[in-house]
């Protein structure tokens, strides 16, 4: 999926491929996003800590959109 989100070039301005949990992005980066994606990330005991709901939402600006996609 990434190779596919890279190849559409001018799409986005910033793409941060990475794992959340230990706080260390949304500290260096509070309000600077318009939206947070998460791609395949369930909630909950041994996938994403319920925590990082509120760190996704430290990342974005006010009225940014926080978008889960589970299939």
């Amino acid at each position: 999926m990434l190779e596919v989100l890279k190849s559409k070039k001018g799409l986005y301005n910033e793409v941060h491929p990475r794992m959340f949990g230990d706080g260390s992005f949304a500290a260096e980066n509070k309000g600077k996003y318009d939206a947070v994606v998460i791609s395949g990330g369930f909630f909950g005991e041994g996938h994403l800590p319920v925590g990082t709901i509120g760190e996704a939402a430290e990342l974005l600006r006010p009225g940014g959109f926080f978008v889960n996609v589970v299939s």
